[in-house]
C-alpha cells in the first residue's frame, strides 16, 4: 500500500469517513453520547482513507474500532481483558463489520505486526493498559508506517509536575494506590515528552470534551486494571463494585485535570537521493 501526503490524506478522510448518512448514522449509533465528540473530533486529524490500517490500542468493548470499521477502515483492537475483547468480537459481529475488524489479547508493548504496517494508532482512555508507557510509545513508532499518526485522549494534568502526587506506597489504601497507579505520565507537559522521546514530531493537543470524559472508559480502565491487581496481589475487595453499570459521563475530578486529545506524528522516511 502506497504511502499518501498529508494533503491526500485529509481530502481522503473527509471524502470516506463522512462519505455517506447511512454508514455515518451507523458509526454514530455505535458511539456512547460521551465517545462521540471524542471520535468526531479524532478522525479527521488522522487523515485516514478507506481501507487504512489502524490498531485500537486498549479496545474495551470496541466500540471505537466498530465506528472505525464501519468507515471501511481495517482495526485490529488489543485489550487485556478477556471479557472485553468477547465483547468486541460480539459488537463487531452485530454491526457487520467482523471481517474488518480483529480483536486480541495482548500487552501493548508487544504488538504483533510487523513494522511500518499501520497508518494510524487511537488510544482512548486507556493509560491503564500501559503502566509503562514508554515502552507501549516506543512500540506505537515502531508499527507505525512514516506519517501515520497516533491520536490519545486521556485526562491529563495541565499543572505542574508533582511527584510526590504519584508516588504512594503499596500497603497504603488500595484505592489510593490504584488512583496512583492508573495516573501515571498524567502531567501533559510529561507525557508531551515522553511522546516526542519515543520518536513522535508534531504533538498537537486539543481540549475537545469541555471538562466531561466518557464514564464508560472509566469504569473499563478501573475494572481492567483491578482485575489485574487481583490476579497479582490477591487484592481486589476495594475495587470489588468500581466499573459497573457505567452511563453516561463524568466531569474531571481535580481542577488541573483535563480530558484533552493528542495528536502526534510519525516522521515521514526521508526521500533517498539519486
Amino acid at each position: 500500500m502506497g504511502s499518501a501526503s498529508s494533503t491526500e490524506r485529509r481530502s481522503s478522510c473527509h471524502s470516506s469517513a463522512g462519505s455517506g448518512h447511512a454508514e455515518s448514522t451507523r458509526s454514530a449509533e455505535a458511539l456512547s453520547p460521551g465517545l462521540r465528540p471524542i471520535f468526531d473530533g479524532m478522525v479527521p486529524k488522522l487523515g485516514l482513507r478507506r481501507g487504512d490500517r489502524v490498531l485500537d490500542a486498549g479496545c474495551g468493548s470496541g466500540a471505537i474500532s466498530v465506528a472505525l470499521a464501519h468507515h471501511g477502515i481495517s482495526v485490529l483492537g488489543i485489550d487485556l481483558n478477556f471479557e472485553k475483547i468477547d465483547e468486541a468480537k460480539r459488537a463487531a459481529e452485530f454491526a457487520g463489520v467482523q471481517d474488518r475488524t480483529w480483536f486480541l489479547l495482548g500487552d501493548l508493548r508487544t504488538v504483533i505486526t510487523e513494522d511500518d504496517f499501520l497508518d494510524a494508532i487511537v488510544f482512548v482512555a486507556a493509560r491503564s493498559q500501559a503502566p509503562d508507557i514508554e515502552s507501549c510509545l516506543r512500540e506505537f513508532h515502531r508499527v507505525l508506517k512514516p506519517g501515520g499518526r497516533l491520536a490519545v485522549f486521556d485526562e491529563f494534568e495541565t499543572g505542574p509536575a508533582d511527584p510526590e502526587e504519584h508516588s504512594h506506597d503499596l500497603e497504603a489504601d488500595g484505592a489510593e494506590w490504584l488512583d496512583s497507579a492508573a495516573a501515571m505520565n498524567s502531567n501533559l507537559e510529561l507525557f508531551k515528552y515522553t511522546v516526542e522521546d519515543a520518536g513522535f514530531v508534531d504533538v498537537d493537543t486539543k481540549d475537545l470534551s469541555g471538562g466531561t470524559f466518557p464514564l464508560g472508559h472509566i469504569s473499563h480502565a478501573v475494572s481492567t486494571f483491578s482485575d489485574a491487581l487481583g490476579r497479582t496481589f490477591r487484592y481486589t475487595e476495594p475495587f470489588r463494585n468500581v466499573g459497573t453499570n457505567p452511563v453516561g459521563r463524568i466531569t474531571r475530578h481535580r481542577s488541573k485535570d483535563k480530558p484533552l486529545l493528542i495528536i502526534a506524528t510519525k516522521p515521514a522516511a526521508e526521500k533517498v537521493k539519486n
